[in-house]
């Protein structure tokens, strides 16, 4: 859990003991929570939007390197930010889940049930390396007819 507001880290925390989830590490700053990564592994991450001096979006970028300690780390960003730009920039960074403050215990749970039940598959590309960005169920083979360039019969 990473998160530079204490009250919300401890929300958090309380959210997911409910349901048994106890092992938890805590961090400030993306920093601190890169620190933690080089040490142990973790099943997902939950990681703030605005922290410093590494706020979420830079942190899922660094983790989403390839060659860095935990790429395939799930993560949910939570942010008081709802408005559509810092949401698709948390997507487009290769966040799994996205999560608007105030924290409810059952939005926070349904996302980590999407973690554990509905994982997206990871893609790598030129510019992208995450989670598939495309939540919409598509009939017939994968992208076919999605693009500008794909031929039409």
């Amino acid at each position: 859990m990473v998160d530079d507001n204490a009250h919300v880290r401890l929300i958090l925390m309380s959210v997911l003991a409910s349901v048994g989830l106890n092992k938890i590490r805590q961090a400030c700053d993306g920093t601190e929570a890169l620190e933690i990564l080089r040490t142990r592994t973790f099943d997902f991450a939950i990681v703030d939007y605005s922290m410093a001096p590494m706020n979420g979006l830079e942190f899922t970028r660094f983790l989403r390197n390839p060659g860095s300690v935990s790429p395939h780390l799930p993560i949910i960003m939570v942010t008081g930010h709802s408005e559509q730009e810092h949401v698709f920039k948390a997507r487009d960074a290769g966040v799994n889940e996205f999560l608007v403050k105030p924290i409810v215990p059952a939005a926070v749970l349904k996302r980590v049930e999407m973690l554990v039940f509905h994982p997206r598959p990871f893609i790598s590309g030129d510019t992208y390396f995450g989670p598939d960005r495309r939540r919409a169920k598509r009939d017939g083979p994968l992208n076919m007819g999605r693009r500008s360039t794909d031929a039409f019969s």
